[in-house]
């Protein structure tokens, strides 16, 4: 993603926060970065778009993390901690525009937040999957993860567990503290 796109995306979100991802025009983003409606739809086809574009900054910025997971010992431990980047981000962008993402990609039938196919899953994305299934085939030969199950079902589960208390918690608009249930979720799937 070129720093344009970065700006419009990180803008973006904020002006969805602020004002709703409904009552956010594409105008008001264009107006507050400085750039044209022509340049805006040259790099997004919609703001269903630019939600899909935040993860996949996410997925990029996961980099940030690496020292942490560096001076983590423990595997488990190593999985959790990505999983929370991702837990913590999400949180951050608020139940309702959580909510509208879901509505988006529901509608463009695009599967960006589906458990079992990534049809929209950018290579940085698949990255984080990659790094993830290692983990789990690592703690796995470790002992530290529970190993009468593949690796990728385990992954699989859980991914849909991510998604489904996204739905849930956007749904109660944000009434409760995902990330707890999500540990202890992640808990029992990664045992």
């Amino acid at each position: 993603m070129n720093d344009i796109e970065k700006r419009i995306v990180k803008t973006a979100i904020e002006l969805f926060q602020k004002h709703g991802y409904n009552d956010t025009s594409i105008n008001e983003i264009c107006s507050v970065c400085g750039v044209t409606k022509g340049t805006f739809y040259y790099h997004f086809n919609g703001k269903s778009d630019i939600i899909f574009r935040y993860y996949e900054l996410l997925f990029q910025d996961v980099l940030s993390i690496m020292a942490e997971l560096l001076v983590i010992h423990d595997t488990r431990q190593k999985l959790w901690k990505i999983y929370e980047y991702s837990i913590d981000n999400t949180v951050k962008l608020t139940a309702p525009l959580l909510k509208a993402m879901i509505l988006a990609d529901m509608e463009n039938g695009s599967g960006y937040f589906s458990a079992l196919r990534c049809s929209k899953a950018s290579e940085s994305h698949l990255v984080q999957l990659q790094l993830i299934r290692k983990l789990v085939v690592q703690g796995q030969e470790e002992g530290v993860i529970r190993s009468d199950k593949d690796a990728d079902l385990l992954i699989t589960t859980y991914n849909a567990i991510l998604m489904g208390m996204a739905l849930d918690w956007s749904s109660s608009h944000g009434k409760y503290n995902q990330k707890e249930y999500l540990k202890k979720m992640f808990d029992i799937i990664f045992s």
